[in-house]
């Protein structure tokens, strides 16, 4: 029987477990709320699992395994570390000082020649692999033709950044040798400012706003309608046609993406423009110092700074050569990370979405789903095994998983479950009243200080909400949400650490941030005023 357990979530509401055997409750399991901050629906889960599949053997090529174990409870994704050390093996120790001596000097080199033409030829075979003509058979029978695309995706994804992070722990870890608390404060900005998609993609929306701007009526229309009257009568207007060119053109290049790492059921922007619409209607009327150029360039020359800073402490010619090898291996990570996010964790991801409502739309027609999109809730096992039943239907099995989801997306899941995790207990009232907190530390990720106006902002539905200045609060930051920092005078996270996205763009953005908060959205209320230091991580609660 399997064993259900019942832990308790930080508000008090009950969240039950339901264990497939009992070993594996004994050891603590963490939320993964970087990469899964809302639950997943069920193929979004089944294709993250092949993707870290891919991942596991990139690991194991290069001789870094994996140390990591998935589970997923209500629809969130929770880990913990595997029993042992693999890279402790001789052939692993073996296979790591080969592949950092071939490869730590060209990750860019190889990234530009082969494993960005592969990752973009491979995600051209996942949009175009479902023709017409080809029946629900013809798709399930060959299904196996993108399990084993997106399989090789997770193991470039690994190839492309897990020698990178090695390097920039590396330099994080001689800064920190030379120069102790501030070590990893003079790692980061000694990297900053580094050409990357996701500066690029900003400027890119920078751009179209300020094509809007040159056009008087048609900022006029996207000031006053919302984003689906404005498309509507867009062409009603003189200036309309030209800026829907640009905007078409925008999306063309840059709306292959949604707003989550994970969810491959999210509308990308291709097909809903509405978050790329209210980032323009708010770039509009923002001061020129906002361009994310500027920033970008701002990001440059505190990089030049500190390294020059850098420079005149190093006295020993042997050790600064040491610093700027370091930090050139380290640059990579910032270009690789954010590269990468953008062609395979968004481009080549969201394009799974393609050949899926081809297979939904053919369901649909054989009377087993009600819409196409309902495909994912349908895990990739019961999809293949449709062949062999093909007078199933699914909509009442459908309907009680988008119940579930619904649900549990209003939740927030506890930190841990496993171990000696906290239980639910029956006297727990949910509706009292919480401790004020007057102050949260989390880790400094980009530094300087603000006070502004706490905005938590748990998806990208709502980031209309974000005004110039205001500070952004939220569990973690995807690549899709970079726009924001050109708006936002702060950013605070629940989750990740000082090479997470959210810390690489506020610093390419110049903006302080601070994360691994673990708290900050369930502690601060939005509209609150705060103070943030991104230099010592410490968010203070003001009001």
């Amino acid at each position: 029987m399997t064993p259900q357990v019942v832990y308790e979530s930080p508000d008090g509401t009950p969240f039950p477990v339901e264990w497939a055997h009992a070993d594996l409750a004994r050891d603590q399991w963490r939320w993964d709320q970087v990469h899964n901050p809302t639950p997943l629906t069920p193929l979004a889960q089944d294709l993250i699992a092949l993707k870290r599949e891919g991942m596991y053997r990139g690991g194991d090529a290069t001789g870094r395994p994996f140390l990591e174990e998935r589970i997923y409870a209500n629809g969130y994704g929770f880990s913990r570390r595997q029993e042992g050390d693999p890279r402790n093996t001789e052939r692993s120790r073996a296979l790591a000082a080969r592949d950092s001596e071939e490869r730590i000097d060209c990750l860019i080199g190889l990234w530009e020649s082969s494993y960005l033409p592969e990752t973009e030829a491979l995600t051209r075979l996942i949009q175009e692999w479902a023709a017409p003509d080809d029946s629900l058979l013809d798709l399930l029978r060959r299904y196996d033709q993108i399990e084993i695309a997106w399989r090789r995706c997770g193991e470039l994804h690994t190839l492309s950044t897990g020698l990178a992070g090695v390097a920039m722990r590396q330099f994080d870890e001689f800064c920190r040798d030379k120069f102790g608390d501030e070590g990893t404060r003079v790692a980061v900005e000694s990297i900053s400012g580094m050409p990357n998609m996701s500066v690029k993609s900003g400027v890119a929306l920078w751009e179209l706003s300020r094509e809007a701007a040159s056009r008087p009526a048609a900022a006029d229309l996207l000031r006053s309608h919302p984003a689906e009257e404005f498309l509507s009568t867009l062409d009603d207007i003189a200036e309309g046609p030209a800026f829907k060119r640009h905007l078409d053109q925008f999306l063309e290049t840059w709306g292959q993406r949604n707003e989550s790492y994970y969810e491959v059921g999210y509308l990308t922007w291709r097909e809903d423009s509405e978050f790329v619409l209210s980032i323009i209607r708010t770039y509009i009327d923002a001061p020129e110092d906002r361009n994310p150029t500027v920033l970008h360039q701002r990001a440059v020359e505190t990089r030049i700074a500190r390294t020059e800073d850098v420079a005149s402490r190093l006295d020993d010619p042997a050790v600064l050569d040491e610093f700027l090898i370091g930090q050139r291996r380290a640059q990579q990570h910032t270009v690789l990370m954010e590269d990468h996010n953008y062609f395979i964790d968004q481009r080549a991801y969201t394009s799974l979405r393609t050949p899926h409502q081809a297979i939904g739309a053919r369901l649909v027609e054989a009377g087993a789903l009600d819409n196409a999109d309902d495909v994912f809730y349908l895990h990739i096992a019961e999809i293949k095994e449709h062949g062999d039943h093909p007078d199933r239907k699914y909509q009442a099995l459908i309907a009680g998983r988008q119940a579930d989801r619904e649900r549990w997306m209003h939740v927030l899941p506890p930190q841990v479950i496993g171990g000696d995790a906290p239980l639910a207990t029956s006297n727990h009232d949910v509706g009292s009243e919480s401790v004020r907190i007057a102050s949260i530390q989390g880790l400094a990720a980009s530094a300087g200080t603000v006070t502004g106006t706490a905005r938590v902002i748990l998806s990208l539905d709502e980031a209309s909400q974000l005004s110039p200045g205001d500070i952004l609060v939220t569990y973690a930051t995807a690549p899709p949400w970079t726009p924001l920092f050109a708006i936002a005078g702060g950013v605070v996270t629940d989750a990740g650490g000082p090479l997470a996205h959210c810390a690489v763009v506020a610093r390419e953005y110049g903006i302080p941030a601070v994360v691994g908060t673990t708290k900050a959205t369930s502690a601060i209320k939005d509209g609150m005023t705060i103070s943030i230091d991104g230099t010592t991580g410490l968010v203070t609660i003001q009001s």
